[in-house]
C-alpha cells in the first residue's frame, strides 16, 4: 500500500470513529513511513504526532494493556459451555497492517465468513450463501486460501472467488456486520468439480522453512489459485487461463491462454513472473496488459520460501549450510543474504519475518523486507530438530523448536480441535519480548496439541489434545482423556492444567478485557483466569516441570465432571 493511501486511510478511519481500524495505519506512519512525506507535505511521524492525546486512537497507540501485571486468580465452574469450533482460512502473502492480528474462519452451520480480532472477538462477518441457492461454501483446507491488500480480502473456495470489503459498515443491522461482498466469480471447471462433489487429490512435502507445499496430483496449482493481489490487480488461474482483473470490481483486464497450466505466478503492479511447473525459467509479463517482456531465471519451486511483490526469498541447503537470500529475478539482483547451519529449520511469520532455529542452539529472527536480523540469541541445543512453529503478538514472540513425535505404544494423540493450524508439540517452547528481543522464558512441552491460529493478543497460550489409550488387557477397548494446559505468556508459568476422563471436541479461549479475564471453555467446564495488580512473588513461582500431554494418568487421575452445573473451584493452581 502506498504512503498516500496509508495516510488517507488513517485519517478517514479515525474521523469515522473506528480507532481499532485506524491504529494499524498510524503504526505504519510512525514506523517505515516516519521520514517519508505522506500527505499535505507532512511526514508519517508528523501525522502520527497530530493524533489528540485524549482520542481512543492515541490510547491504542500507546499500548495500554488491559492485562494487569500481577498475580492471576482462577475460578472453575462446572457447566455446559459451547467452545468455538471453526475452520480457518490460510492467508498467503503479507497481511499487515489491517489483517495483522485477524484470523479468518468459516462457520459452515451458519454459512458465514467471520473475522476475529486478536482477542477472539468477532470483528466482522458476512453471509456467503451463493445467490439464488441455499448452498454454503465448500471447505477444503488444501484449496481454500486468501490474500489481502489493505482492507480488501480475496478468497478462493476452489469453485468460486470472493472479493470482500471488510471496512463496509452495515447501518441497517443486517446479516453482514462490517463487511460486504464486492463481487464473486464462479469457476466453471474448478478443482472441486462443477457441483463441488469431486474429491481433489494432493501430494505434499515439508520444506525447511515449514511450509507444506500442497500440489494437485492432476497438475500443480489448483484452478482458482490466487497468484497475486495488489492495489491495482488480482491475478488467478481459471480453467487453464491466466486472468488479471480489477480487484474492486472483478472486471477482467486481460487474459492469456498460452500460460502452462498450474504455473506459479507472482509480481506487482508493473510485472508478473510466470514459472511453469518444475521449471527454472519464468515468463515475464507486463501487468497492465499481459504483453510478454522476456524471460528470466528463477530458483526451483522447492527453494522458493515466499514472494514480496516481484522479489523472492530463496532457501538453498547444501552440506556447507543453508543460504537464505532475497533476489529480484527480473532485475537479476540480490538484496541481502545470510547463511545458517545446514539442518536449520524456520517458519514464516505473516510473510514479514522468518523465525530460524539452528540445532546447535541459536535462534534468529530475520526481517524479510530488508534482511535485518532483529533477534540473535542462544537457546537449547536441538539434536533432533524437525520443524519450527511461531506465534506473534504486539508484545511477544512464541517460538516452538519441535522434535519428531515419538508415539508411545498404544497411545494416540490428536490436537484439539484438529484441522488447519493444529499441530502436536514435542519440544522446547520459548517466549521472547518483541520490543527488546530478550528471551523471557522457556518450557519443555511434550505430546500436546497447539492451535497456531488462537487469538494472538490474549495473555494466555493454550495447549489441548485428546489422548486415546488402547487397553491391551481390556479386550481391546480404549480409554479416552482430554489434556489441557494454559501458560502465562509473560513468564511461561502454568496457569491451569488438567485432565478430563472423557473426550472434548473443542477447546477455546474467550477474553473480557473489561474484567481483565480470559475464559477457557471446555464443553463441560469453564475456567476463568483473572489478571490482577496483586504483587507477584517470584519465590511462589511453580517449579519448571516437563509438560507431557501423554503422561500416563495413573499418578494423576483424570477429572470426572459431576452432573451439577453450579460447582465452583476457587483459587489458582
Amino acid at each position: 500500500m502506498s504512503h498516500l493511501a496509508t495516510a488517507r486511510l488513517a485519517l478517514l478511519l479515525a474521523s469515522s470513529r473506528r480507532p481499532e481500524d485506524a491504529a494499524p495505519y498510524y503504526r505504519r506512519l510512525n514506523g517505515p513511513l516516519a521520514e517519508i512525506v505522506c500527505l499535505n507535505g507532512k511526514t508519517g511521524s508528523e501525522l502520527f504526532a497530530e493524533v489528540p492525546d485524549a482520542s481512543p486512537v492515541r490510547n491504542l497507540l500507546q499500548g495500554q494493556s488491559p492485562w494487569p501485571a500481577g498475580q492471576v486468580e482462577k475460578t472453575r465452574e462446572v457447566k455446559n459451555v459451547n467452545p468455538i469450533r471453526y475452520f480457518g482460512f490460510e492467508i498467503q502473502g503479507p497481511k499487515g497492517p489491517f489483517f495483522d492480528d485477524v484470523h479468518i474462519e468459516i462457520d459452515q452451520s451458519r454459512r458465514t465468513l467471520v473475522g476475529r480480532d486478536g482477542l477472539g472477538r468477532i470483528a466482522w462477518h458476512v453471509n456467503v450463501i451463493e445467490p439464488g441457492t441455499n448452498n454454503g461454501p465448500n471447505f477444503n483446507q488444501h484449496v481454500n486460501h486468501g490474500r489481502v491488500a489493505g482492507h480488501l480480502l480475496m478468497l478462493t473456495l476452489g469453485h468460486e472467488l470472493l472479493a470482500i470489503d471488510v471496512l463496509h459498515a452495515s447501518d441497517k443491522g443486517g446479516s453482514d456486520d462490517g463487511a460486504r461482498i464486492l463481487w464473486r466469480r464462479s469457476l466453471a471447471e474448478s478443482i472441486l468439480g462443477g457441483q463441488g462433489n469431486a474429491v481433489p487429490q494432493f501430494r505434499q512435502f515439508q520444506a525447511a522453512w515449514g511450509n507444506r507445499i500442497v500440489i494437485n496430483a492432476n497438475g500443480w496449482q489448483p484452478s482458482g489459485t490466487l497468484a497475486t493481489l495488489s492495489d491495482g490487480l488480482v491475478c488467478f488461474e481459471e480453467n487453464r487461463k491466466l486472468v488479471v482483473a480489477d480487484p474492486l470490481t472483478g472486471e477482467t483486464l486481460w487474459v492469456r491462454r498460452d500460460v502452462p497450466s498450474g504455473s506459479f505466478v507472482w509480481g506487482d503492479d508493473e510485472v508478473l513472473l510466470v514459472a511453469p511447473p518444475e521449471e527454472t525459467e519464468a515468463i515475464v509479463l507486463r501487468a497492465s496488459d499481459g504483453e510478454e517482456l522476456g524471460k528470466c531465471t528463477v530458483a526451483p519451486m522447492e527453494q522458493r520460501v515466499c514472494t514480496l511483490g516481484r522479489r523472492v526469498v530463496v532457501w538453498k541447503t547444501s552440506r556447507d549450510g543453508s543460504v537464505v537470500r532475497m533476489v529480484d529475478p527480473y532485475a537479476g539482483s540480490e538484496a541481502w543474504s545470510h547463511t545458517f547451519a545446514a539442518k536449520s529449520r524456520a517458519r514464516l511469520i505473516n510473510n514479514e519475518e522468518l523465525a530460524i532455529v539452528d540445532p546447535s542452539g541459536r535462534f534468529v529472527l530475520l526481517s524479510l523486507s530488508d534482511g535485518v536480523i532483529k533477534i540473535d540469541t542462544p537457546i537449547e541445543k536441538e539434536k533432533k530438530l524437525n520443524e519450527v512453529f511461531a506465534l506473534r503478538s504486539r508484545d511477544y514472540y512464541i517460538i516452538v523448536a519441535n522434535r519428531p513425535w515419538q508415539q508411545a505404544p498404544n497411545v494416540f494423540i490428536n490436537p484439539l480441535p484438529g484441522g488447519f493450524g493444529c499441530v502436536v508439540v514435542n519440544g522446547m517452547v520459548y517466549g521472547f519480548d518483541r520490543h527488546t528481543g530478550e528471551k523471557l522464558w522457556s518450557q519443555e512441552v511434550r505430546n500436546q496439541g497447539l492451535v497456531l491460529t488462537q487469538p494472538c493478543e490474549m495473555p494466555v497460550l493454550a495447549f489441548a489434545s485428546q489422548i486415546h489409550r488402547q487397553q491391551i488387557n481390556n479386550r481391546g477397548g480404549r480409554r479416552y482423556e482430554t489434556a489441557v494446559v494454559c501458560l502465562d505468556k509473560r513468564n511461561g508459568h502454568v496457569l491451569h492444567q488438567e485432565r478430563q476422563a472423557n473426550t472434548v471436541s473443542a477447546v477455546s479461549l474467550t477474553a473480557n478485557p473489561a474484567s481483565a479475564s480470559v475464559a477457557l471453555n471446555m464443553q463441560r467446564a469453564k475456567v476463568v483466569m483473572t489478571f490482577t495488580d496483586k504483587a507477584f512473588d517470584p519465590d511462589d513461582a511453580p517449579p519448571r516441570e516437563v509438560i507431557n500431554g501423554a503422561a500416563d494418568g495413573e499418578d494423576e487421575k483424570p477429572r470426572e465432571e459431576p452432573a451439577a452445573d453450579k460447582e465452583k473451584e476457587p483459587g489458582a493452581e
